[in-house]
């Protein structure tokens, strides 16, 4: 990774087809400032976020609070590397004047409408596999919110991974699912040995305990990492590092310290920032494998 200097940031409020606010970092003038905070876990509870807009404009405001159903997306890091880190829907709007300024408070929910509305009722005859019965669950959640919810993501490809205690990838009995999909979906997991979430608005489906398939993220002293690592009596390493592309829960990290080298799974990523400020950080909580 190149130095961690220019920060690069984007921020898009949208209504299809609308874009009502978008600010970012490249427009070559002062735009306004804002500040955020942004919590993912692996857990199936949705992640969240409440960014703070500071001084728009007095109609843009006003836009904001009327509108229905909208999007929020958040992409922050360095010119040098800089990912989405937060895309979800936003479930309240608030402007609040504080002595001279304007304050708007988006707090949004990161597929928090597929896991709200979408609904499952599908019988499935003896054999099918937990991959079918996934993957038909998947489907729904991706149905809701008008054909907006959650993308089916790497369902197909990591539910063949599940077992099912004493009849392996498939149902011996057959299979019946009914009610909340999130709910179902959680349940058939919970049998196969998987555990999921939602990372902006795609599911993410894993091992329980396993990383994402993919190349571990670095963090050292020379890529981001920001103090020193500590690590709890029950094993949880708890980390500093400057947003970077890529840190997010279930991410494989590789950290190289001088009296640390580990291997770990994010499990929880906080990030906060500050467009005017110093705050550019996320706040790791990972388990060593």
């Amino acid at each position: 990774m190149g130095k961690l200097y220019n920060r690069k940031y984007r921020l898009k409020v949208q209504t299809l087809p609308l874009v009502f606010v978008e600010i970012n970092s490249l427009a070559g003038f002062r735009q306004l400032d804002f500040t955020f905070n942004v919590v993912r876990t692996l857990s199936q509870e949705p992640n969240t976020s409440e960014v703070n807009v500071f001084n728009l404009k007095p109609e843009t405001r006003s836009e904001l609070e009327t509108m229905g159903k909208s999007t929020i997306e958040l992409e922050a890091g360095y010119v040098s590397g800089s990912s989405i880190i937060f895309k979800g829907d936003i479930r309240d709007i608030e402007n609040n004047k504080e002595r001279v300024d304007w304050i708007t408070t988006l707090s949004s929910g990161d597929g928090e409408k597929t896991i709200q509305e979408a609904r499952v009722n599908k019988s499935f005859p003896a054999g099918t596999t937990v991959t079918t019965v996934l993957t038909e669950i998947a489907k729904t959640m991706a149905d809701a919110n008008g054909g907006k919810g959650a993308q089916i993501g790497n369902v197909v490809s990591i539910a063949p991974q599940g077992a099912l205690l004493g009849s392996g990838t498939q149902f011996l009995n057959g299979c019946t699912v009914s009610g909340p999909s999130a709910k179902e979906f959680s349940r058939i997991c919970k049998s196969a040995g998987l555990e999921w979430s939602i990372q902006n608005n795609v599911i993410q489906l894993l091992t329980v305990g396993a990383p994402v398939p993919v190349p571990a993220v670095v963090l050292s002293p020379r890529t981001g990492l920001v103090g020193a690592p500590r690590v709890s009596s029950d094993g949880v390493i708890y980390l500093r590092s400057l947003i970077i592309p890529g840190v997010e829960p279930g991410r494989l990290l590789s950290v190289v310290t001088s009296y640390m080298n580990a291997q770990a799974v994010a499990q929880r990523c906080s990030y906060s920032g500050d467009t005017a400020g110093n705050d550019w950080y996320i706040d790791i909580e990972a388990i060593a494998l």
